[in-house]
Formats: structure tokens, sequence, C-alpha cells
């Protein structure tokens, strides 16, 4: 980068995390609700029948859920985004969040989902847990938001091939050499 070359602007995530994919699911809705006009993503064609589903047929809410990869900066501009799940691999969501100009970017998680259970989400069940948290609570906190960044990176580095899936949990069976270490 030269002296005067412009800066690269990557807008931050938020993550929100419950305990496990039913409570997300159902505390989704709130979410969305309390986010009207926000663009909703998913990654997977089966998060988004999951979420169509769940948000059109079930709840009757009339929402739009675009696949991310169709997005461009100029679609997003000013707006607060809620993706339904992370891609597995960091740099392929920091590639098309790069130099959004955005309100605000939300990553909803549950500690049941692929990505997690790779680190042990487990045991942060079982802390959350102890400490009295309920299913609904939900965890956000930048802390967590860097830990799960450099999970993505750490995957990154062992993965096989970028498979293109249906699916979060097809993606992992495709993509990670279960005997890696992580």
């Amino acid at each position: 980068m030269g002296l005067f070359s412009k800066k690269v602007k990557i807008p931050e995530m938020h993550n929100v995390i419950w305990m496990n994919s039913l409570v997300k699911r159902s505390n989704s809705v709130k979410f969305v609700v309390e986010h009207p006009g926000a663009i909703i993503l998913a990654w997977f064609p089966a998060t988004k029948e999951i979420f169509d589903q769940l948000f059109n047929v079930e709840k009757g809410m009339n929402v739009e859920i675009k696949m991310a990869n169709t997005i461009s900066s100029i679609m997003v501009e000013g707006k607060t985004i809620i993706f339904l799940e992370h891609y597995p691999i960091y740099e392929k969501e920091r590639d098309l969040i790069l130099n959004w100009n955005v309100k605000q970017i939300f990553v909803l998680n549950a500690l049941d989902e692929p990505l997690f259970r790779l680190f042990g989400s487990e045991r942060i069940v079982g802390l959350m847990e102890r400490l009295g948290m309920k299913e609904e609570d939900q965890i956000k906190h930048p802390m967590v938001d860097k830990s799960i960044m450099r999970a993505q990176q750490k995957l990154a580095q062992k993965k096989v091939v970028d498979h293109r899936v249906q699916s979060i949990e097809e993606w992992f069976k495709r993509s990670i050499n279960p005997l890696d270490n992580l």
C-alpha cells in the first residue's frame, strides 16, 4: 500500500450467539422484527430455505432472504445487515463486506452449529449453564467476535477445498479433513 493509497475499510461484524439452533430460530424472528428494513443474508441454500419457511410460512412475515454471494455494495448502502450464519472461512466473508458502507452487521449464531462444535462449544454451553444463563440468553461481546474470526482463520489454514454445497453441514463434511487437528 502506497503513501496515498485508500485505506481498505472492513465493517465490524457483531455476533449474536444462542445456546442452540432452536433458540436461535425463535429469537431470530424477534431480531428481524427489531431491525425493520434490514437485509437478511444466508451463505447456504439450506439455511435460506429453513429461514424462508420460518419467517414467511410459519410466522407470515414476508421477509426476503438473499444469498450472500448475490449482494453488491450498492445494494447494502446505509442498511443494517443480518447474516443468518457465518461462512466457515473468514476471508470469504471479509471479501464480501470489504468497503461496504452499512449501518451495522449482525451474524446470528448457535453454539450447536458446525463452526462452533469444531472448537468445543459444548464446554462453553456447560460454562454458560453453570453461570446460570438461560437458553434464551444471548452472548454478545467484541472479544467473542475476535475469537470467531480467529477460529475461521485457523480453519482456512486446514481446509482442503472450498466446495460449493447446499448446507454448512455438507461444507464441513466435504471440505475439512477429519484427521486435521484444529
